[in-house]
């Protein structure tokens, strides 16, 4: 998120994040009895959808992303090979 405020766009995290509670409370309506034990679930799937809105609506808006130069940066970012 801190990409989109240096680019001075406040409003695009915000609404991703509005769609994301929405999306949690949907998920946890809808399926509260198939994954009623598991509230880790529902947040979990939630965190993704708005790790991965925001991670295209950046490439869209920068026109793309060298991956390749992140995972050298950020250890963390790449796939662990087995």
């Amino acid at each position: 998120m801190p990409t989109f405020y240096s680019l001075r766009d406040s409003r695009t995290p915000v609404l991703v994040s509005v769609a994301t509670v929405l999306l949690n409370v949907v998920l946890t309506s809808r399926w509260c009895g198939s994954w009623g034990s598991r509230p880790g679930a529902r947040t979990a799937a939630s965190a993704i959808f708005n790790a991965a809105a925001l991670l295209w609506l950046l490439r869209s808006r920068l026109g793309g992303i060298d991956e390749r130069a992140s995972r050298r940066r950020v250890p963390g970012l790449a796939p662990r090979r087995s």
